[in-house]
């Protein structure tokens, strides 16, 4: 797309607003294929002294809690399949503009949902195609309220080739069953990815979860504990070397093995050499060292940052300088067993190695193992507020429990009296249709025309109108903003066709 053209909806932020939507819906069935368009197909009036006068209408659409926004690859809003969505509380709000009294509006109106993705047709047209929806998506307004409550997505954001999806709000008026349901408004949400529950973002967080119990706290009696490991013949002692490392990593009989980097760094100190950055560790005493490392260790992070070698945290470096050649095997095994620990802010090196000079060593290991011992009750209260964090944003990130029933009922019953008015409803005039109706077709017709020859002078290929060049934008593709007034003109030549029948 060319850089100057500019898409009609700003691109996502973290603003979650409901907007206006006037755009075609397409279904698709096993045998039938249905579009609509979502713009209003009747009015209301105010009967007055001076004539008839417009109400202000506005759609009132809230939710039981928002979707879950994260700021990584530009993910933008994001929910899980297999959670129930917020419960989305629907309210009709009818005003005279004249004296601000709100009006009861006409009876029969019920609230539809949808779920859509956008779409361009090989007419290089743009519309909404129906992914469906699981639960009750037809809801009829009782004190010109609704509560749409058990719903799910019907599917993900993977199978439609990664694309967001948008959730509809329509309301329909039906004054009896001999009628086709008239459009009164519409809403559109912000685009929304849909994953599965087995998503990257969970294997993610299973990762990550992993690699912090490597940096749990680990019992003191560990330190002084003789490790072995055993074998077919014979039962050998672990010892403090590169051979006796890769023996406690691969020993089978040692079921909890300890992965702290101050535990290998005192238990293999022959081998495993501990470097700190000094930028971000202020070296005092002891204790408050110890501490300072557990409280990096457990934000270090994992987004593929790529931090250069200086801007890390903390390297652990095995010393292979004094290992002979018959142990060089134990190497590439001892960087399978340690590859878990790099990440953003802590990296494993292989020695020889020239070091970043704004690091330096740990070497007095007899004070740092005492030191450990004094502040373990404080490393165990860090590894708690730890599990809290991580429960209270667990908690955040998952659907809360709907409302009773009753306590809806409730809330329905202690809204704001209603002044009632008669509003007239004034839809399209029959007369007028049939006059006009050719003069629509070839103004359509005209304008479908003037769409081609756009596209055919900027040649333009299907490709280049497909969202995932921004996936985090909606609206129409940036190709038809310049026909975006002729397009309007049809949604006006609309209202004098007969009524469409929207899908039941």
């Amino acid at each position: 797309m060319k850089e100057n053209q500019k898409s009609d909806i700003a691109p996502q932020d973290k603003q979650w607003e409901w907007i206006p939507c006037q755009y075609d819906v397409k279904r698709i069935s096993k045998d039938t294929e249905t579009t609509w368009n979502l713009s209003p197909s009747v009015q209301l009036k105010i009967p007055s002294e001076q004539g008839q006068i417009d109400p202000v209408i506005d759609l009132k659409i809230e939710q039981s809690r928002n979707f879950i926004y994260t700021n990584k690859n530009g993910l933008g809003w994001n929910w899980h399949k297999s959670w129930n969505l917020p419960d989305i509380g629907v309210e009709l709000e009818i005003t005279d503009p004249t004296t601000d009294e709100k009006l009861a509006p006409p009876g029969k109106i019920y609230a539809k949902i949808q779920i859509v993705k956008p779409t361009v047709s090989p007419m290089k047209t743009f519309h909404l195609l129906e992914v469906g929806v699981k639960g009750n998506q037809k809801m009829d307004l009782e004190n010109n309220k609704c509560i749409f409550s058990g719903l799910k997505f019907n599917t993900t954001s993977y199978n439609h080739d990664h694309q967001k999806f948008h959730i509809i709000i329509t309301l329909y008026l039906c004054q009896s069953k001999f009628e086709f349901p008239q459009i009164l408004i519409s809403r559109i949400s912000p685009p929304i990815f849909v994953d599965s529950r087995k998503s990257a973002r969970d294997i993610e967080q299973q990762n990550k979860q992993k690699l912090q119990s490597y940096f749990d706290p680990f019992p003191i009696t560990t330190l002084e504990k003789q490790f072995t490991t055993t074998k077919p013949q014979n039962t050998e002692v672990i010892t403090n070397t590169i051979e006796g490392l890769n023996n406690y990593f691969s020993a089978p009989n040692i079921r909890h093995k300890v992965k702290h980097p101050v535990f290998l760094c005192i238990k293999f100190s022959s081998c495993i050499k501990l470097y700190l950055n000094t930028n971000v560790f202020k070296f005092q005493d002891s204790k408050s060292l110890v501490l300072t490392i557990q409280q990096v260790l457990y934000k270090s992070t994992n987004n593929n940052v790529n931090n250069k070698l200086d801007q890390k945290y903390i390297i652990l470096c095995v010393d292979s300088s004094n290992t002979i050649s018959k142990f060089q095997q134990h190497l590439k095994k001892l960087q399978e067993f340690l590859e878990p620990f790099n990440n953003d802010d802590i990296e494993v090196v292989i020695d020889p190695i020239e070091l970043p000079k704004n690091f330096t060593q740990i070497t007095d290991l007899a004070d740092i193992k005492q030191a450990y011992i004094d502040v373990y009750d404080k490393l165990l209260q860090l590894k708690k507020n730890e599990q809290q964090q991580d429960d209270n944003q667990e908690y955040e990130e998952q659907p809360r429990k709907k409302k009773k029933p009753k306590e809806q009922e409730v809330v329905q019953n202690n809204q704001e009296k209603i002044i009632r008015k008669v509003i007239q409803i004034q839809g399209p005039n029959i007369s007028q249709q049939r006059s006009h109706h050719t003069h629509v077709i070839q103004s359509a017709e005209m304008l479908i025309e003037q769409q081609h020859q756009y596209l055919d002078k900027e040649h333009v290929k299907e490709e280049h109108i497909v969202q995932e060049e921004k996936p985090h934008q909606f609206g129409l593709p940036d190709i038809f903003q310049q026909t975006a007034i002729n397009i309007n003109k049809i949604l006006l030549l609309r209202a004098l066709l007969p009524p469409q029948q929207p899908p039941q």
